[in-house]
């Protein structure tokens, strides 16, 4: 019952947020001026075509809507987290305070990489932003291109924006790649490295660790581990949101 209103509810969320920020960016366009034409975020004097807004209203928009649906799942993920710290405290107080490592990790990489994760970002969407206003414009203008015998100029041109947006876009997801492995590899590692404190405690009887609180510590230390890996991939997702606000 709970998956299922779940469910529900976090689709009509999700349809409610990317619906209201792009019928507020069109309010916002509508209520400008006709003649004053929309300008590139951060870039004073560059006019945005119709094509290149395109990618604020999907791109940047859906960008915002993962952001805020992914709170609600790091919430949920985070009450099972601290009643499952609850637990492993009971069992045990020194291994559990282990279970941190993984998250200040974390928490340390993507401080260093903030700078990176919102460039690579920023040069995806401006490329994807080109191709896009691109597109518009060789629609639009067919028959002056096709009057001044301009085909391939034109397609050259385009294949050209398509190699710089690839190049961006691989980078971006590239890094992306790296970081959500990385901390899954990280959260596996301290999970391992826990375990084996674990069991070294058992067999060296330092504690009175049984093999049902063990079972119990390996089944709740999981749920643990799980908001870990949300959490961080979370960190990531902000950093890339920023960029999306901006614009």
């Amino acid at each position: 019952v709970f998956l299922f209103a779940g469910r529900l509810t976090k689709t009509q969320h999700r349809f409610t947020m990317s619906s209201l920020l792009r019928r507020n960016l069109l309010e916002c366009i509508l209520n400008r001026p006709g003649a004053q034409p929309l300008s590139a975020p951060g870039e004073t004097g560059k006019s945005v075509s119709p094509g290149e807004v395109m990618s604020y209203f999907r791109d940047d928009a859906q960008q915002v809507e993962n952001n805020v649906a992914f709170v609600s799942e790091n919430i949920g993920a985070g009450l099972f987290a601290l009643g499952s710290i609850g637990i492993l405290l009971s069992i045990n107080v020194r291994i559990t305070v282990f279970v941190f490592l993984p998250l200040v990790v974390m928490i340390a990489v993507i401080q260093q990489a903030q700078s990176r994760i919102k460039r690579y970002r920023r040069s995806s969407r401006q490329a994807t932003e080109q191709v896009t206003g691109m597109v518009s414009e060789m629609f639009s203008s067919v028959q002056a291109i096709k009057v001044a015998g301009a085909e391939k100029e034109v397609l050259d041109h385009f294949r050209l924006v398509n190699e710089q947006r690839r190049q961006m876009v691989v980078k971006d997801q590239l890094l992306n790649a790296l970081l959500n492995s990385g901390f899954e590899n990280v959260v596996s590692i301290g999970t391992g490295l826990i375990l084996l404190l674990a069991s070294q405690s058992m067999q060296t009887n330092a504690s009175k660790l049984t093999v049902g609180d063990f079972a119990l510590f390996v089944y709740n230390l999981s749920f643990v581990s799980i908001f870990l890996k949300f959490f961080g991939t979370f960190l990531a997702v902000s950093k890339q949101t920023e960029v999306s606000f901006e614009r």
